[in-house]
């Protein structure tokens, strides 16, 4: 059978790869101008560049959305209208984002009408079943409107999503519940989050003992490895709570440290220049005196406590220092021995300050001089309010312009008795 060839029209020729271009220039102009606003989109921090990017991409629900999130930050009633216009726009361009559903309910939540921002967190909810900030935005709403049922449950999930944000729930509901921590327990679950962050809140109320009773139902490793932990440590420290610290540390797994004594009394463990334990002997920041710990020199274990002097002024030297948790109300001494060969008298000696009032409530005699290993003790009572006092070797205030310490000292054996 014959092939017949039929030869195109040289015009026709052109015609096509024209046709081609008319068409794939404005797809890729779509595509790129959607890239170039999508991209820009997390860079942008100002209204006009926002109101750029809308124009280059005007069906991108990112650029409505990222814009809209600006002009909440004016807060000008202008700008606000206009913020919930482009919210609006981003869920019509994506009805199945959660994220721009959230979004639209918040800020109409915000700055608009509760029902109406209602649905549309039920919206982001129904897309986004297991985020915990979706139920955690409806949570809030619900309970600004009074349906408080639902309000908690709500917040519940949220809380069992995300433990993060157990405490910003305790705290609402601490505040909507009038500090009922019971409740609280029973309405969002006795977790180890919601008891961790119900504690902080307990604590910053000034309820401390309550504060610790919450914690102190965790179990060891909750206990230890939780920031929320560090965090209420420290705060009752800031307190001057000292026996519930104490009490603290030691359910964290701390059996060294104890109620009336001197830790690490001998020397016989390492000594930091920061402790991160109060109950431990510290060491301020600084170059002198020299401190470390002599295997020569010692009265009782294998060790004692070494410092040198080497003619720095008094004014530069740091000091060492421990906290005991006390009772208020009783008398103590302060025991210990110490060897020295200083070449002057009377510079240093022992205070002995409430640790709840810094009222100096004793001290030593000053240092002699030059001894072999010696005994000194210092008798004081503790005040009504006293908790804690702290132990801190002091220097003898400088009474002419210059004024130095040179030589050496050890200190072994300390004791604290009732």
């Amino acid at each position: 059978m014959a092939v017949r060839i039929i030869k195109l029209d040289s015009g026709a020729k052109r015609a096509i790869p024209i046709l081609v271009t008319l068409f794939v220039l404005p797809a890729t102009f779509f595509v790129l101008e959607w890239f170039i606003a999508d991209a820009a989109v997390g860079n942008a921090s100002q209204k006009e560049v926002a109101e750029v990017l809308v124009y280059l991409a005007p069906d991108n629900p990112i650029t409505h959305n990222a814009l809209a999130l600006i002009l909440e930050k004016s807060f000008m009633e202008e700008d606000l209208k206009s913020s919930l216009f482009h919210h609006k726009r981003a869920v019509e361009l994506s009805p199945y984002d959660y994220r721009f559903w959230l979004d639209l309910g918040i800020a109409t939540d915000k700055y608009a009408d509760p029902a109406e921002a209602e649905s549309y967190l039920r919206k982001a909810v129904e897309l986004a079943p297991h985020y915990a900030r979706a139920h955690w935005a409806l949570g809030n709403n619900l309970l600004r409107q009074g349906k408080t049922e639902e309000a908690i449950n709500e917040i519940k999930q949220a809380v069992e999503a995300d433990k993060q944000i157990s405490v910003a729930a305790v705290a609402v509901l601490w505040q909507f519940l009038n500090g009922d921590y019971q409740k609280i327990l029973m309405y969002v679950g006795d977790s180890s989050a919601v008891r961790l962050a119900l504690s902080s809140v307990l604590a910053r109320d000034g309820r401390e003992e309550e504060a610790f009773s919450v914690w102190n139902e965790l179990n060891l490793t909750e206990k230890k490895e939780s920031e929320l932990s560090k965090e209420l440590l420290n705060h009752f420290l800031s307190k001057r709570k000292f026996h519930i610290a104490l009490k603290m540390l030691k359910q964290m797994g701390d059996q060294e440290s104890d109620f009336e004594k001197i830790r690490n009394p001998s020397f016989e463990e390492v000594i930091k220049t920061k402790g991160e334990n109060i109950f431990d002997w510290r060491i301020t920041d600084g170059l002198s005196p020299q401190i470390a710990i002599n295997l020569d020199q010692k009265i009782d274990g294998e060790q004692s406590l070494f410092m040198f002097f080497d003619g720095t002024e008094r004014d530069n030297l740091r000091f060492i220092e421990q906290t005991i948790a006390v009772s208020p109300n009783s008398e103590y001494k302060l025991k210990f021995f110490f060897r020295t060969n200083l070449k002057s008298k009377n510079t240093m000696f022992w205070q002995i300050i409430d640790a709840n009032t810094d009222k100096i409530l004793g001290r030593t005699d000053y240092l002699m001089a030059n001894t072999d290993w010696t005994s000194m003790e210092a008798s004081f009572k503790t005040e009504d309010k006293t908790e804690a006092i702290t132990i801190r070797l002091s220097y003898q205030p400088c009474p002419s312009l210059h004024c130095s310490i040179s030589g050496k000292v050890w200190f072994d054996d300390f004791k604290l008795e009732k």
